[in-house]
């Protein structure tokens, strides 16, 4: 008896292919994590640049407001526009600014007109020791309740100095007194704002004894003053 065995051919990758196609992979790999890299020190390096902007926006939100809708210092609903010039520990500037103004939205159930007193002042928050801006608002001006109507709420913090200045349409003055200004209202308002901003590593680990300081300046024109401000002269 003759017995015929079919003969099969094995094909396989070689030793080479293998470490070709090895090293392509390793290309591949360190190429995306390159890529994965950049893109997440561009994202931390933009973070980082928009922050101390993300910190004071609120405080900025609020000056607006409440400057925009600032009343005259005269008249049954209104009272006066004072705004000291203090100063705080190691010479920085904290100066205090009061008017009254008509940007408060009462709630659904409250009853309050829109017409708020409101005061802005850089105090100390002893619990966690660094300075923080207040504002102060108080409704109801009319009221002949004796009940306390006053809110103070915290809008920014680590703010090392508050440096207000006020445009009389000649001059930038440090102090503003509606009662010495004819019962008038500045035709703008610059706001400086210094900033403590904590240098930090990933994962929110502080680098010690490292400290950065970020200034920025605002203007804002009031709407109810006597004259209109030509830009070119607030700037």
């Amino acid at each position: 008896m003759t017995l015929n065995y079919s003969k099969t051919c094995l094909s396989a990758f070689t030793m080479l292919e293998i470490l070709v196609a090895l090293v392509l992979m390793d290309l591949i790999a360190l190429s995306l994590y390159s890529s994965l890299y950049i893109t997440t020190k561009a994202k931390r390096g933009a973070t980082e640049a928009i922050r101390p902007y993300a910190l004071i926006e609120n405080v900025y939100d609020s000056l607006r407001q409440d400057l925009q809708a600032a009343m005259m210092p005269n008249g049954i609903l209104a009272g006066g526009f004072y705004g000291q010039d203090l100063s705080a520990a190691e010479g920085r500037q904290a100066d205090m600014l009061q008017f009254c103004s008509a940007s408060y939205a009462p709630s659904q159930n409250e009853k309050s007109s829109n017409i708020i007193q409101t005061a802005y002042e850089l105090t100390l928050d002893k619990e966690v020791q660094e300075n923080v801006l207040v504002r102060k608002t108080t409704v109801n001006l009319l009221s002949s309740k004796t009940v306390d109507i006053s809110k103070d709420e915290v809008i920014g913090r680590r703010i090392q100095s508050l440096n207000l200045r006020y445009f009389d349409g000649y001059a930038w003055l440090d102090t503003w007194d509606s009662a010495a200004m004819d019962n008038q209202l500045p035709l703008a308002v610059e706001v400086t704002l210094t900033l403590d901003i904590e240098n930090e590593q990933p994962q929110g680990r502080k680098i010690p004894d490292v400290k950065k300081e970020f200034t920025s300046r605002r203007v804002f024109l009031l709407s109810c003053a006597e004259s209109a401000v030509t830009e070119s002269a607030v700037q």
